[in-house]
C-alpha cells in the first residue's frame, strides 16, 4: 500500500461516508448560521454569523477510521468529498475548491504529512544530500581564499580546519534529520492509535504502509519491531497514556509484545511525550515474529526484548489506576519512597506492585562540584 498511495497521481477520500454503501457524489449544503449584532470600532451596528463546526475536519467519519489513515498520510495529492464541500490537498496544503465554505485546518488530520525534506530512500546520492556535502567544500573555499595572503599559515592547516567543520556541519544537520523523522513518527502514533479499528488484529497491518514509509527515510536503515525502531528503540519505549479516559482494559487476545503500544488500545500521549533522552540502557536483543516473513510491518505472533539494565522494586497502590498520574514509590528494605509517577497503559484489573526498568535520562544538566576520591575498600552494594 505504500508504493500504491505515494505513486498515485491523486487519491480520492469519500471523507463524509461512514460506510461503503452510503455515497459522496451528492449536494452539499451550506450549515445553517446564526445572525447576531455586532457593533463594529467605528460605533457602527453590524451583523456577524456564526455556525456549528460539527462538520469539521476531525468529525469527519473517514477521520475516525484506522485504515483509512495511511491513504492521508502517503498521498501526495489528494481530492476529499468533506461533509461540506470538496478539497484539494497536496504538501503545499489543502484548498476548498469552487469556494466552499473553509474550516480551519486541524494540525493532526489535515496537517500531518510525512516531510518532504526527508531522503525519499535514504540513497546518499540524493539531491538532499549533495547540497548538505556541497555547504562545507563552499566553506572551505571561502576561508582558503581569505588566507592565501597569510604565508604562515600552512595548507595542511587550512585543510584541517575544512575537515573539521565538514565534520561538525554534517553531524549537526543528521542529527536534526534524525530527530525530525522520530517527531513525524510520533505525531502519527498520536493520530493513528486514536481511530477505531474493528478487527484489533489489525492493528499494525493497517499501519504498515506508512512505517514502510518511515524506514526509508532512516539515513541507515532500521529495523521495524511491533510499532517501534530499533535506532530510537529506548525512546520509543516511553511512550505512555497521560489521560485516565484514555485508557482501555488490556486484551486478552495476543497482538504484540507488552512494551509496544500495539498490544494495548487508545491513544498515545503527544504532548507529554518526552524528547530526546540519553539512554542507561543497553540492549542485548529485540526480535519480533511476524505472521507471514515476507511481511515484517504485518501481524506478528510473537516478540523479545533483551536488555541490560537498572532495575528497581516499585509499587504504585490501587487507586492508581483511576488518576492520570499517582505516586510511584522505590520499596527498598521493607520501606518506600516516593521517586515519581505511574502513568498506567489499561485500566482495569492491574497489578499494584513489579519493577522499574530505568530506560534514560533527559533534560539533564550537570555541574561540576569537584573531584571525589573513594577508598578502594568502598563497594556498591547493589553491585553483581
Amino acid at each position: 500500500m505504500c508504493n500504491i498511495y505515494q505513486n498515485a497521481y491523486v487519491t480520492i477520500i469519500a471523507a463524509c461516508s461512514k460506510k461503503a454503501g452510503d455515497g459522496f457524489l451528492h449536494n452539499r449544503r451550506n450549515p445553517v448560521s446564526t445572525a447576531l449584532p455586532f457593533w463594529l470600532p467605528s460605533g457602527e451596528l453590524g451583523t456577524i454569523h456564526v455556525r456549528d463546526q460539527e462538520r469539521a475536519p476531525q468529525n469527519e467519519p473517514v477521520n475516525q477510521r484506522a485504515w483509512c489513515f495511511q491513504e492521508r498520510v502517503l498521498s501526495s495529492r489528494a481530492l476529499i468529498y468533506a461533509s461540506h464541500t470538496v478539497q484539494f490537498q497536496c504538501y503545499s496544503g489543502i484548498k476548498n475548491i469552487g469556494g466552499g465554505n473553509n474550516y480551519l485546518p486541524v494540525a493532526k488530520t489535515d496537517g500531518l504529512r510525512i516531510p518532504i525534506d526527508l531522503l525519499p530512500t535514504g540513497n546518499a546520492q540524493s539531491k538532499w544530500y549533495v547540497k548538505l556535502l556541497s555547504f562545507p567544500r563552499y566553506v572551505h573555499w571561502v576561508t582558503s581564499r581569505c588566507l592565501l595572503g597569510i604565508r604562515s599559515v600552512r595548507c595542511q592547516n587550512v585543510a584541517a580546519v575544512a575537515k573539521a567543520s565538514n565534520v561538525d556541519v554534517l553531524d549537526r544537520e543528521l542529527t536534526l534529520y534524525e530527530q525530525r523523522t522520530w517527531r513525524t513518527w510520533k505525531d502519527i502514533l498520536a493520530e493513528y492509535t486514536r481511530r477505531s479499528i474493528t478487527n484489533p488484529a489489525d492493528k499494525l497491518v493497517a499501519l504498515a504502509g506508512v512505517a514502510e514509509a518511515i524506514q526509508r527515510r532512516w539515513l541507515q536503515k532500521s529495523e521495524y519491531l511491533a510499532g517501534l525502531w530499533y535506532q530510537t528503540l529506548a525512546q520509543d519505549l516511553i511512550w505512555h497514556r497521560y489521560q485516565c479516559a484514555d485508557r482501555r482494559s488490556r486484551p486478552q487476545g495476543y497482538r504484540a509484545p507488552s512494551w509496544s503500544w500495539a498490544a494495548t488500545d487508545g491513544p498515545i500521549s503527544d504532548g507529554a511525550w518526552p524528547g530526546i533522552i540519553e539512554p542507561v540502557i543497553s540492549f542485548q536483543s529485540c526480535t519480533t515474529l511476524p505472521a507471514i516473513s515476507s511481511l515484517p510491518f504485518g501481524e506478528i505472533r510473537g516478540g523479545t526484548l533483551v536488555a541490560k539494565a537498572i532495575v528497581r522494586c516499585v509499587s504504585w497502590g490501587q487507586n492508581s489506576l483511576e488518576a492520570n498520574e499517582a505516586p510511584l514509590y522505590e520499596l527498598c528494605n521493607g520501606l518506600r519512597r516516593e521517586v515519581g509517577f505511574v502513568y498506567h497503559d489499561c485500566a482495569g484489573s492491574e497489578p499494584i506492585e513489579g519493577f522499574a526498568v530505568v530506560v534514560g535520562e533527559f533534560n539533564k544538566r550537570v555541574t561540576r562540584v569537584g573531584l571525589f576520591n573513594v577508598h578502594q575498600q568502598i563497594t556498591d552494594p547493589d553491585a553483581s
